[in-house]
């Protein structure tokens, strides 16, 4: 699969590359690594999405390409990155008509869905960010900075900063590798996770006040209004990484924010410890991912979304008490 790919970005010249809706790091990392690469080899690329990157990961290099408007084909390839469900893109993924060209997907998420022409999908992998690493590794591209910044984003952002369990010998040799290439760690992190605008931490401590404990104090839930996000002046990228808080408290597995999205229309994100795998969860609710994150779009009134991923994560605590 990595070389009829690989045949298809040698062949072509013009590409389009996307990811999925609320973009987190993987997403953002993988798909500008990629987006950085192709322009490195001389094509014409196309970035998109109809959401913002979170604010955190805006100063990656390539960022500032990524355009919210929609584009017009013909491409020889499209390549969406870190999606398992073609449901997850935004609108602006040109049709076959518009000469969309051969599909790629390149996704790491249990249970992914084949919907692309060609499909680079490998469950073990830590991060979206490591599959493309592997497919620049088989194009013979070397990796420039921008492109080692941008898949260390990727790899770090998805592995918890090397803590999760999906943290493997593998994704620790390609960061090795993207040291090697000139990444600097502590630029990276003190961007992505100790550099923050006013507004946000405002945000937060709006959001931590609606904390609330359920499941015997396994479960914690946050919760986002659209309220809250015009009050602070801010908009849902501010949002990333917050459900950590959430989790960090003790005596709690899983961690939940809900974030209001229309009248009677939540995303729901959750975060566990790592003992607690949630890809059962994901396929329950009709969202995506596994191990140690989650997410999915849920309908009805706040009292009842919270009732419904409560009663989820409910039976999911169950399920692991049978097995063990």
């Amino acid at each position: 699969m990595v070389e009829l790919i690989a045949d298809v970005i040698r062949q072509g010249r013009r590409f389009f590359v996307t990811m999925h809706r609320r973009p987190d790091g993987d997403a953002a990392g993988s798909s500008l690594a990629l987006a950085c690469a192709l322009r490195e080899m001389g094509k014409t690329v196309f970035h998109y999405n109809a959401d913002p990157l979170p604010f955190n990961f805006r100063f990656l290099p390539g960022a500032d390409q990524i355009e919210r408007k929609e584009f017009q084909g013909p491409f020889d390839a499209a390549f969406v990155c870190d999606t398992p469900r073609l449901d997850e893109i935004a609108d602006g993924l040109p049709v076959v008509s518009a000469g969309r060209g051969v599909l790629i997907s390149i996704d790491h998420h249990a249970g992914a869905e084949s919907y692309g022409d060609l499909n680079l999908l490998d469950p073990s992998a830590a991060a979206a960010g490591v599959l493309v690493y592997k497919l620049l590794q088989h194009l013979e591209h070397p990796i420039s900075v921008d492109v080692a910044h941008n898949l260390f984003a990727a790899i770090m952002s998805d592995t918890g900063s090397f803590r999760y369990d999906s943290t493997d010998a593998e994704s620790l040799r390609i960061c090795a590798d993207l040291l090697a290439c000139g990444v600097s760690p502590w630029q990276l992190s003190s961007r992505i996770y100790e550099t923050q605008p006013f507004n946000r931490v405002k945000l937060l401590s709006s959001v931590l006040a609606t904390l609330e404990l359920a499941e015997q104090g396994r479960l914690a839930i946050l919760t986002a209004t659209r309220e809250m996000l015009r009050i602070c002046g801010s908009g849902d990228d501010m949002l990333d990484g917050f459900v950590n808080y959430a989790r960090s408290v003790e005596g709690v597995e899983v961690a939940l924010i809900l974030v209001e999205q229309d009248e009677n229309e939540y995303e729901a994100t959750f975060r566990s410890r790592g003992e607690i795998d949630l890809g059962s969860l994901a396929v329950v609710l009709g969202g995506r991912g596994g191990g140690n994150g989650a997410c999915a779009r849920l309908t009805g009134t706040l009292m009842e979304v919270k009732q419904r991923a409560s009663g989820a994560v409910g039976d999911l605590f169950s399920a692991d008490t049978a097995v063990a």
